[in-house]
């Protein structure tokens, strides 16, 4: 009977924990249905009140996830003051949040909420690679005028379009190798790798590729773990991001650029677009301008020589689009995020599970290079890389 209790104990959790994760792992294709979409909005919202009243009532406050908090909190605030895109201001705010407490709260069972996420990743996933395989050419009937207008592809699957995959697969693969590390299973890990590859064959995404690679290189290579330590890795990474978006030198880069993305040296019209968001935060450095309206931050980021480019609908890296929305306050809250978790990865780099969710971290940041990383699932390394390393640490003491 004692055994059969326990049981139903973990399987209620299991069960509580997935579905608090649905908001989550909100395929994108639900933003094409308003009934779907309009039920998910409410679970959302249900999910963070829940959350963030259990984590007010318990009292069991954290500077990390405070850090956190305030970081998304600011961002929004500054735009609904400044009128931008209040509606997707708030969507971050409740999806980043509630992944962080739920980590937190989970922190004690990272096995079991690996496993569960490892569910949610492979469902999405694979429906994703069946409306690939079954419509190559785009599962969903999908037009955007800024799409269109700038001649970007329009093909439309369960996770939305190829530039969507990379904030789907590189969190999807760290997951799937935590899982096999904890459980010391193989099948499943190498299948969803291995699908999320095919997936990249049949449409390509250059930012998911370099993502891909960092993992797999640094997670493959035990040499390179050996050699370098997380502090000076990401030292090297932050000295790429200045030298290459602020200092705009990159030539050296040009065998990967050309020969491997297949991408011109503008980076695809992004160097024009990492001066116009330089511009623009230097004339508002502080606060930032918040979540901007597509149609607003067109305007700015996408004034060419001799035209606007209305598919300039971001900053195209990540740093800058955190200054962008948050000015030089957001930039410092991102930073002491980052520097948490990594501070706490280096304590415990010996650890697999560490070296694991770290070439994640490693992966996103390299992403952010030419990409915006600031979608919840993406946060999922940085955070569980500060909680394992903590809890360890608690275990130890």
């Amino acid at each position: 009977m004692r055994i059969n209790s326990i049981k139903i104990k973990i399987n209620n959790n299991a069960i509580i924990l997935f579905v608090l994760l649905l908001p989550l792992f909100r395929p994108s294709c639900v933003t094409l249905y308003k009934n779907i979409l309009q039920f998910y909005n409410i679970i959302t919202f249900l999910a963070f009140c829940y959350l963030i009243i259990e984590y007010i009532i318990k009292k069991d406050y954290d500077f990390f996830s405070w850090i956190i908090i305030s970081l998304e909190s600011w961002v929004f605030l500054v735009t609904f003051f400044n009128k931008g895109a209040r509606g997707e201001a708030l969507y971050h705010l409740e999806t980043i949040v509630i992944l962080a407490l739920i980590i937190k709260k989970y922190s004690n069972n990272i096995v079991m909420m690996t496993n569960v996420m490892m569910v949610h990743f492979e469902c999405c996933i694979y429906i994703n690679f069946i409306t690939m395989l079954v419509c190559p050419s785009g599962f969903f009937d999908f037009s955007s005028k800024i799409y269109m207008s700038v001649g970007l592809e329009t093909e439309y699957w369960f996770l939305g379009v190829a530039n969507y995959f990379p904030r789907w697969f590189i969190p999807g693969l760290t997951i799937a190798w935590l899982y096999r590390y904890f459980n010391k299973k193989n099948v499943r890990c190498y299948l969803l790798t291995v699908i999320m590859l095919l997936s990249l064959l049949i449409k390509s995404s250059a930012t998911c590729l370099v993502g891909f690679g960092v993992f797999l290189l640094f997670l493959l290579f035990p040499l390179i773990k050996k050699i370098l330590r997380p502090k000076l890795i990401m030292l090297i990474a932050v000295v790429g991001v200045i030298y290459i978006v602020f200092m705009q030198k990159f030539d050296f880069l040009s065998p990967i650029i050309e020969g491997v993305l297949g991408k011109d040296m503008t980076f695809s019209n992004r160097l024009i677009i990492w001066k116009n968001a330089i511009s623009a935060i230097a004339n508002n450095p502080i606060q930032g301008y918040g979540i901007m309206n597509e149609n607003e931050i067109s305007r700015i980021l996408g004034k060419f020589p001799s035209f606007v480019w209305e598919g300039a609908t971001h900053c195209h890296d990540e740093i800058l689009q955190i200054m962008f929305c948050g000015g030089i306050i957001g930039l410092f809250l991102y930073v002491m995020i980052f520097w948490k978790s990594l501070n706490s990865i280096s304590k415990s780099w010996s650890m697999k599970e560490i070296q694991i969710v770290f070439c994640g971290c490693l992966a996103i940041f390299i992403m952010g290079i030419t990409e915006i990383t600031e979608y919840a699932l993406l946060y999922i390394p940085l955070i569980l890389g500060y909680w394992i390393s903590y809890k360890k640490e608690i275990y130890n003491t």
